[in-house]
């Protein structure tokens, strides 16, 4: 083998090491969402441009045990926010999860699949979160919500840096979404 051989070698080697990191490997976050609609009648004075595709949702985990996710029980740092909204005239929460999982790199991140339904079975809401980790971690909300107040369904699409401990607001006009990540406590 020539030098060229060694090198091109050790840099496949190299990288596959890298990239096999194992998801028990990596720093892991918890992550607490709520979503929540607007209830106030649309007033037509904000249009929002078709739905042009719906959120790719093939390789999202599901919020289930048995994953690289792990759904949280116990207290909640949202709760008292999403017990205030279940109270209020104006806005419902459509759904309130905490999660644990790996800090996977930019590239490697997996959605998590975000589902809802009205009492009736009717979807509300659909989409992915994805959180990532490079130098910040970036939460990439993908969800279109059902809204019955308007005539076709509206998307929230956006990228966001978050800060550990700190609340994060993605909104529309419609509905909105409340995130909190926190480095996880080793177990």
């Amino acid at each position: 083998m020539n030098w060229r051989e060694w090198a091109g070698l050790a840099v496949l080697l190299l990288w596959g090491l890298g990239a096999g990191a194992r998801a028990e490997d990596l720093p892991h976050y918890d992550v607490e969402v709520l979503v929540f609609a607007s209830l106030h009648a649309d007033d037509g004075r904000e249009a929002w441009p078709p739905l042009a595709h719906a959120p790719a949702t093939d390789r999202a985990l599901p919020f289930v045990a048995g994953n690289d996710i792990r759904p949280l029980e116990g207290p909640r740092n949202l709760q008292a926010i999403a017990d205030a909204m279940r109270r209020s005239s104006g806005y419902r929460p459509l759904l309130h999860w905490r999660w644990r999982q790996p800090g996977w790199e930019r590239g490697q991140a997996l959605p998590v699949r975000v589902l809802a339904s009205a009492a009736d079975g009717r979807p509300l809401l659909d989409g992915t979160l994805t959180l990532a980790r490079s130098r910040y971690l970036h939460l990439h909300a993908d969800l279109v919500y059902a809204d019955p107040y308007v005539d076709a369904p509206v998307a929230l699409r956006e990228v966001r840096r978050m800060r550990s401990g700190e609340l994060h607001y993605l909104d529309h006009p419609r509905f909105g979404v409340l995130v909190q990540v926190n480095p996880a406590a080793r177990d």
